[in-house]
């Protein structure tokens, strides 16, 4: 990300926007591949507690949560939501960094296994 030491590996190169949301600065990158859509948000000057993440954009829309589990990438606390979205599967990340929020989301079908798995395990902090 441009604005932060972040980096995730997309399958072919994303479209990037910058926009505020709130007065808070928010960097996202995503790309359709397939079926499958991939994207990492980072809203910047975040005061949120990690405890308080949920995928609720996701799940108004329908997606219905399976499964939460604590992760640490690079030392930074967040949850991983595993969640079914009709005939599709989604992955979903919220990491607290520093100030920040990142949000990585991945949507796909069976067919984009591997390439879910690899832009799930490409983020570093």
């Amino acid at each position: 990300m441009d604005t932060v030491n972040i980096n995730v590996t997309f399958p072919k190169p994303p479209k990037v926007e910058q926009h505020t949301v709130q007065g808070m600065p928010v960097e996202w990158k995503g790309v359709r591949h397939g079926a499958a859509d991939y994207s990492l948000g980072v809203m910047q000057n975040l005061d949120f507690s990690i405890d308080d993440a949920y995928p609720h954009v996701l799940t108004a829309k329908g997606a219905k949560l399976l499964d939460k589990s604590f992760v640490l990438i690079n030392g930074y606390e967040g949850y991983e939501f595993k969640m079914d979205f009709g005939s599709r599967q989604v992955i979903q990340r919220m990491i607290r960094y520093h100030n920040a929020l990142v949000t990585q989301t991945a949507i796909y079908t069976e067919q984009e296994v591997e390439d879910t798995a690899r832009f799930i395990n490409s983020l570093t902090l």
